[in-house]
């Protein structure tokens, strides 16, 4: 392989204790025997950081990464991958991000970027067509993600009608600068590299956010213009996509729809994991999303024939004039059946709170649904909680976690630490209420409904996890034919 047909043949090093930006070649001996973004960025880890290191220390990494067929007209390829070792699990993380952020990187000229050290002072990288600089970060540290976005794309100097078309931002929030162990990078304020902690890594590196803007390397991507290339992403996108059912309710609702799938194979998460059917699923639904807050759907990645993600707005009720994106099924399912709640709207309340603040929706919706049983099982009680009902359904209560848990803020500093470390915290007996795989909090379905889930979850090598395998539509058509 040579740069230019799929890859730009770069890689940018960013030391920042030392304030230095590298160029280096990609190695390619590596592209070829680790294939994709996880295969090359977890190489890079492994000669990088050592078995003994501290996730949020100097020497720890973050690594992003971007595959041969990011950046290309190929469907559905608009990924990176997020690599990291973990402050939440203590080994490798793999995190992924869509949108427009990971064609944009290769359209500025670089396959991936490796940060190491800290920063004596805030920073935030910023790449434009193959240069490389750091930037002051002073002034937007304590800031939002949404925030941080608008004032980054504003320094830019562009002035961009869409956002597709100016610099596009991948930036941390208070959870991420306060090292909140499942913290996010939120991209572009709708997508995330959610797992893992991440976001915390790069807050323990002081790197607040990296801006990256392409104008020229897209055409320079030779294979976007070959014949043959060309017609076999026509053929994947008529048969695979546009002809195939299995992907017809993403095209039409999104990732709302499995919510009735695992309302119905019994497998969706409710009141922590209590059980796996909640009798106000048709309240978090697609129907329900239709109905109370979609402005429009089909929102999409960069050259993705999908389109599965929604715009929203609240309509009516306390949160009225809410907007945003989503919310997907795994924040609808942990941050509403998880929590015992009942009103999409209040979920949406939740997810924008998550966003901004840079929380993983799932481990914060695992969490604060342990922490709710265990309030109602008296093993915490209103003196550990300053207060606060933590009670399952209590929807006022549920909306303030997410910024307590970003800032430490009371019963949040224990539950920032992610549900493995706080159960040894608080005791009692806590930690038989927890459910995570390998310090990693649970994804959106009970493994009771699926052994399948249980399966991945127990082998996954980063922790309970949906992505390494996702037997769940199987064991529902099984579970369905049974019945």
């Amino acid at each position: 392989m040579k740069p230019g047909r799929a890859y730009c043949g770069k890689i940018l090093r960013v030391d920042l204790s030392k304030k230095e930006l590298l160029e280096e070649p990609i190695n390619w001996e590596w592209v070829g025997r680790f294939i994709g973004g996880k295969g090359l960025g977890i190489r890079y880890l492994y000669d990088l950081v050592g078995p003994g290191t501290d996730p949020l220390s100097p020497e720890n990494v973050v690594i992003f990464m971007t595959g041969p067929l990011t950046g290309t007209v190929a469907s559905t390829m608009s990924r990176m991958a997020n690599i990291t070792k973990s402050p939440l699990t203590g080994t490798m993380s793999d995190s992924y991000s869509g949108g427009f952020f990971p064609a944009e990187l290769k359209f500025a000229g670089f396959d991936g970027i490796i940060v190491k050290g800290r920063a004596p002072e805030p920073v935030y990288l910023s790449v434009k067509d193959g240069r490389a600089e750091l930037r002051d970060a002073s002034h937007l540290w304590g800031k939002g993600t949404f925030e941080t976005t608008d004032l980054i794309v504003r320094e830019s100097g562009e002035t961009p009608k869409r956002y597709i078309d100016g610099p596009k931002v991948g930036c941390i929030g208070p959870a991420g600068e306060n090292k909140v162990r499942y913290a996010a990078v939120t991209y572009d304020k709708h997508h995330f590299a959610g797992r893992g902690g991440t976001g915390a890594v790069m807050g323990s590196q002081n790197l607040k956010a990296i801006s990256v803007r392409g104008t020229k390397q897209a055409k320079a991507l030779s294979i976007n213009s070959e014949p043959t290339f060309l017609g076999m992403v026509r053929e994947v996108i008529r048969k695979d996509i546009r002809e195939n059912p299995d992907e017809e309710s993403l095209i039409k609702e999104g990732t709302p729809s499995v919510v009735n799938m695992s309302q119905g194979a019994g497998l969706l998460p409710t009141r922590n994991f209590q059980t796996g059917v909640f009798p106000e699923a048709d309240q978090i639904n697609t129907d329900a999303l239709f109905d109370k807050i979609l402005v429009k759907h089909t929102t999409t990645c960069f050259s993705c024939a999908i389109g599965c993600r929604n715009v929203t707005k609240v309509r009516d009720g306390k949160y009225a004039g809410l907007e945003g994106e989503g919310p997907e099924y795994e924040t609808l399912a942990m941050c509403g059946s998880n929590l015992g709640i009942g009103d999409i709207r209040v979920v949406m309340k939740f997810n924008e709170e998550c966003s901004d603040m840079g929380l993983d929706t799932m481990s914060a919706g695992t969490v604060c649904g342990w922490a709710m049983e265990l309030f109602e099982r008296g093993i915490i009680t209103k003196k550990d909680t300053d207060d606060l009902e933590l009670r399952f359904g209590n929807s006022d209560v549920a909306v303030t976690m997410p910024r307590l848990i970003s800032l430490r803020k009371g019963i949040g500093d224990t539950l920032a630490e992610g549900v493995a470390r706080a159960s040894k915290k608080i005791g009692k007996n806590s930690e038989r209420y927890t459910m995570h795989a390998k310090g990693q909090e649970y994804p959106a379905y009970d493994p009771r409904g699926s052994f399948g889930m249980a399966l991945a979850y127990a082998t996954s090598d980063r922790g309970a996890d949906h992505n390494r395998a996702w037997p769940v539509a199987s064991d529902a058509i099984y579970r369905e034919w049974q019945s």
